[in-house]
């Protein structure tokens, strides 16, 4: 049976939030919380970005899977996060492996899924992804930066650290290729994907 919710209207109720209006924190003050208008009252300058990335981030996997998969479950994809995207993306580009959850690794060749979102760091003087990987040592990641809203996909072999860092430009989201993580980078996921198999 198929999901009554459909994808659109989850994406119409967010552009209505995004047109609500902008007022200055000068024509409020004193005036209390409750008389601002939602956007400032909610910050919804914040949330607008996280949803802004975010849908970046399932338009690209939700379309990778789409396509190797058909359209069936394009709805119901979208009401997924993004962590599970990326798994399910890996997994339909590897017909050799299965999706193993909560066996100890995602996947049945031993390999994890992790994705990122770059963030500023140390008071915004560093820009980096940070990818989680305590008691990981083989990793396929996925890496979404947002200035140039670029995606990057790496493997990581026999890793034995608590987090991977992926630095880029704190002011142009440039990719910093001095530091030597980016050496585990590939050009589309089916190459990650191919590495992460040949390995």
């Amino acid at each position: 049976m198929k999901f009554g919710i459909s994808a659109n209207i989850i994406r119409s109720q967010f552009a209505g939030v995004a047109q609500l209006d902008r007022v200055s924190v000068y024509e409020t003050e004193g005036q209390g919380f409750d008389s601002l208008r939602p956007r400032q009252r909610l910050n919804l300058d914040w949330y607008e970005q996280r949803w802004t990335q975010n849908a970046h981030i399932k338009r690209k996997l939700v379309g990778h899977i789409s396509d190797r998969i058909g359209s069936e479950y394009r709805d119901q994809l979208w009401c997924l996060n993004y962590e599970d995207l990326w798994e399910l993306a890996v997994g339909v580009s590897a017909p050799e492996v299965a999706i193993t959850l909560g066996s100890g690794s995602d996947f049945s060749n031993g390999y994890d899924a992790k994705f990122a979102i770059a963030r500023t760091h140390s008071y915004g003087k560093s820009y980096s992804a940070l990818i989680n990987c305590r008691n990981k040592q083989q990793i396929i990641a996925g890496v979404y930066e947002r200035l140039q809203q670029q995606f990057y996909w790496f493997v990581f072999r026999d890793f034995d650290v608590k987090e991977i860092s992926i630095p880029f430009d704190v002011d142009s989201g440039e990719p910093k290729f001095d530091n030597r993580n980016w050496q585990h980078c590939y050009p589309t996921i089916e190459s990650a994907v191919g590495a992460m198999l040949n390995s």
